[in-house]
């Protein structure tokens, strides 16, 4: 999305840092499908396909890998590696200890590949739970340390162009001391408040992000004496009207003015200003903030790289509208597929896709689980007629309590004991004896669930 070069800078500014990687897009797209076959006990076969294609042929065909994208090597059977082509298989001992079968690297960091295989005993049954998720490199001392540093340099650029433009007399006025203390923390504020709009999913709608975004720089501006009334800017969410750019182009011409009267008024003498509107406006300050940042960095190339290593510490390896990579998480669970976060397959797999976008800043992957039925355990205590679906699987787990409580932990011990007693003996005597307290209900959910 275009910001059009009409539109004032004081608009234009905090946007375009947004709309820079929403705009990114590439020719290329290349898909990541890894399908888990799962075992009991938590052992997997892993099948991983990565394909890429060059959309901007008509016949799509494949292309080379992402250049930060690192395939696996060791302990995967290579089945097939061409241009724009690779399928590759792993047996896996434990998913728990599994590790990353491939990465996407960020400034010599790798995005992590994390799977987690964890079984229940509920008795009658075995609860299987499987997480499989991707995430970014980005962490929150990285991001704080972008901002700061971010922030920092745009303090000394902007004091550099105001002294340039209005000259020594710029060192004796309250913007410049403002500029030394406390407006840094106004640029880091501010780039916390860009960095969160990015964060958020890059398929909402790009005009109610930039509205958002200009709403909360205003706002935060205001706290730092922009003589704006609050009410007025969170007014701009319904009704903007045709004066906004005007009301607030006069309102940063009062701040600015204000900062630039001394720090100590001399009698006898007149603060003399710049005609500020010509100079913020209408003429060179937007130029001058280019060149005084190209020059800070000994030109242009120079201020391209920081600012990629900037952006690679602020958003990772994917950023959050990176849309050249999809990922299809498919697993195969043992026993009847309980529920799932992602699509349903006919023979009992589900998959969850996904956008290399949404995995940042949090992470993003696949949760599914499964129940294993012990059908002699049904048929020891009676309830060889039960059905066995996931109505009843959630009726007996909400009986016996939640598994993950420490309390319910503590109670169900003893409670499984005594179940585990009466599958051997065939017979609930043993809960009536020393359960009393449950054997009621238990026998009464039992008999509620035969056919």
């Amino acid at each position: 999305m275009a910001i059009p070069l009409t539109t004032p800078w004081f608009r234009r500014a905090p946007c375009a840092l947004l709309f820079l990687l929403l705009s990114l897009g590439s020719c290329r797209e290349t898909l990541i499908a890894v399908e888990t076959i799962v075992a009991q006990g938590g052992s997997a076969t892993r099948t991983m396909t990565v394909t890429s294609h060059d959309l901007s042929e008509s016949d799509q065909p494949l292309t080379s890998h992402p250049e930060d994208l690192r395939l696996p090597v060791a302990g995967w059977s290579l089945e097939k590696q061409e241009v724009g082509e690779f399928r590759a298989s792993s047996y896996i001992a434990d998913l728990n200890q599994s590790g990353s079968p491939l990465s996407f690297q960020s400034r010599g960091q790798s995005t992590r590949w994390n799977t987690t295989y964890k079984e229940q005993d509920w008795v009658l049954f075995r609860r299987i739970l499987y997480q499989e998720s991707v995430r970014d490199v980005i962490d929150p001392t990285t991001v704080k340390g972008a901002i700061d540093e971010a922030s920092q340099v745009a303090a000394e650029v902007m004091s550099d162009v105001f002294h340039n433009l209005i000259g020594a007399g710029f060192e004796d006025s309250v913007l410049f001391t403002r500029l030394k203390k406390d407006l840094p923390a106004f640029f880091r504020d501010a780039g916390f408040i860009v960095w969160q709009e990015m964060s958020r999913t890059a398929h909402q709608s790009r005009k109610d992000e930039q509205k958002r975004l200009e709403r909360r720089i205003l706002l935060l501006a205001i706290d730092y004496g922009l003589p704006l009334s609050p009410k007025w800017v969170t007014s701009l969410k319904t009704n903007p009207g045709d004066d906004t750019d005007h009301k607030i182009e006069q309102s940063i011409l009062l701040w600015v003015e204000e900062l630039l009267q001394p720090t100590e008024i001399q009698e006898g003498r007149q603060a003399i200003y710049p005609d500020l509107k010509a100079m913020l406006f209408d003429g060179p300050f937007e130029q001058a903030v280019s060149d005084a940042a190209k020059d800070k960095f000994g030109g242009e190339e120079g201020l391209d790289d920081w600012v990629k290593d900037i952006e690679s510490r602020l958003f990772g390896a994917f950023g959050p509208s990176r849309d050249d990579v999809r990922f299809r998480l498919t697993v195969k669970l043992p026993g009847t597929l309980l529920r799932s976060n992602g699509w349903l397959q006919e023979d009992g797999r589900t998959f969850h896709e996904f956008l290399a976008g949404e995995v940042f800043p949090d992470g993003s992957g696949l949760e599914a689980e499964s129940i294993v039925w012990d059908f002699n355990a049904l048929s020891a205590l009676g309830a060889g007629s039960l059905i066995p679906n996931n109505q009843t699987v959630l009726a007996w787990m909400t009986l016996l309590g939640d598994k993950e409580s420490p309390l319910s932990t503590r109670l169900r011990g003893r409670l499984d004991e005594v179940l585990k007693v009466c599958i051997q003996d065939r017979s609930l005597d043993e809960l009536e004896e020393k359960l009393p307290q449950d054997f009621e209900a238990i026998e009464s959910f039992l008999a509620a669930e035969k056919l």
